[in-house]
């Protein structure tokens, strides 16, 4: 799955998605969706790469807490396996729910 294919499967959660971060002259209210690709996950076999993978790291951040808009996210990503952690980022004052998954 390439990055852009990635970036039309979150914005089926109906919010904001930037690769990265978002310009620092347009960053939307909360909730957004940031995502990376920071390394990957190939499957080998003989010595090569038999197929290309990659994690993929996808972090929503919201104000309070909202189950409502993990869902979206959560019916977005449905047709891939995902682990999700979770943490109030107090300098920010917002919380990061963090989606990690391979493609």
């Amino acid at each position: 799955m390439e990055v852009s294919e990635v970036y039309e499967l979150l914005k089926q959660a109906g919010l904001p998605v930037a690769y990265q971060m978002f310009p620092e002259d347009d960053i939307p209210d909360l909730p957004i969706l940031i995502y990376t690709m920071p390394y990957s996950r190939n499957f080998s076999a003989d010595g090569r790469v038999y197929r290309k993978g990659s994690h993929v790291q996808i972090d929503l951040y919201t104000g309070r807490k909202e189950p409502e808009t993990e869902q979206k996210v959560e019916e977005a990503i449905s047709g891939h396996y995902w682990d999700k952690t979770e943490e109030y980022l107090e300098d920010e004052q917002c919380y990061r729910i963090m989606y990690e998954m391979e493609v």
